[in-house]
């Protein structure tokens, strides 16, 4: 019971924590860099609460991966870095900063990849520190042997996934899901959107990046195969989904609706397949046992 107690206190203080750095950061570079961020008609007080419990959501399911991971300190940031930065900040703002789409202009995405890269930065190590997993435990660590995924197999497992999988998930969702929408339709027709083989190119990259992220959780990990794809399907779908409720001046909130359940439905598969093709642990435990 003291156990639950004490998660519950550390991920409400971690939430809040996050959102002060954040905001300060975002107001900070906003002022360097000379931008006035456009306001929206959301009352202040509730734009805080969805921040709130996005952010302990986020928190919660990095606090499962920290139990059942037997990384610590500086590893174990690293993985909440590429979660909290890689999925949520970054993958999400590469198509804004590549396409000048949604009326944010440049400097307004590089604003968000700045503030975003200095505040997980910050907030990946102080978050591994509160819940007392920087020290290392008395049980030996899995040593990392990048050699076991560096195989022909696995490389070619990867441009599989992110060439043809990755784009296949995202054009069809987007297709048979999202532009069924009237709304949608009209809201996309104002913007810079792009001939199809940049914005193939583009989930290309997003693909590798999202493959990249993933490798630290597939051999941290102390779970079963199972487990880890519905984990990593909820991280991928979730850090990439919720973003949507957040209220801002981009994309109106019957389209941000709209796309939640296309961004965690298919974030989710993605994720899940990702660890079907590239998590072969359990398969090298039974052959050693046979």
């Amino acid at each position: 019971m003291n156990k639950l107690i004490k998660i519950i206190l550390n991920t409400i203080l971690l939430s809040i924590i996050l959102i002060i750095i954040l905001n300060l950061s975002i107001f900070l570079i906003s002022k360097i860099m000379g931008i006035i961020i456009p306001s929206t008609e959301v009352n202040y007080i509730l734009i805080l609460l969805i921040e709130f419990f996005k952010n302990l959501i986020y928190i919660l399911l990095l606090y499962y991966i920290a139990v059942k991971s037997d990384w610590n300190g500086l590893k174990l940031s690293i993985l909440f870095f590429l979660c909290l930065f890689g999925i949520s900040n970054f993958l999400n703002n590469i198509e804004g900063i590549f396409f000048h789409a949604l009326n944010m202009s440049l400097k307004e995405s590089i604003l968000f990849l700045i503030s975003g890269l200095i505040t997980y930065l910050f907030f990946s190590p102080l978050f591994v520190f509160i819940i007392g997993k920087w020290k290392q435990d008395q049980v030996v660590e899995n040593k990392i042997n990048i050699k076991t995924f560096i195989t022909i197999k696995n490389i070619f497992k990867i441009l599989l996934l992110s060439v043809f999988i990755y784009p296949l998930i995202y054009f069809s969702f987007g297709f048979f899901f999202s532009w069924k929408f009237v709304v949608i339709k009209n809201f996309y027709s104002s913007s810079n959107m792009p001939d199809l083989l940049p914005l193939y190119t583009l989930q290309i990259f997003r693909g590798l990046t999202w493959i990249v992220i993933c490798f630290p959780i597939l051999i941290s990990l102390k779970i079963t195969k199972i487990k880890k794809s519905i984990i990593l399907g909820l991280i991928f779908g979730i850090f990439m989904a919720f973003e949507l409720f957040y209220p801002n001046p981009y994309m109106p909130l019957v389209i941000r609706m709209i796309h939640f359940p296309e961004l965690m439905i298919s974030n989710f598969i993605w994720g899940f397949l990702v660890v079907l093709f590239l998590d072969n642990k359990e398969k090298k435990k039974t052959v050693n046992n046979n």
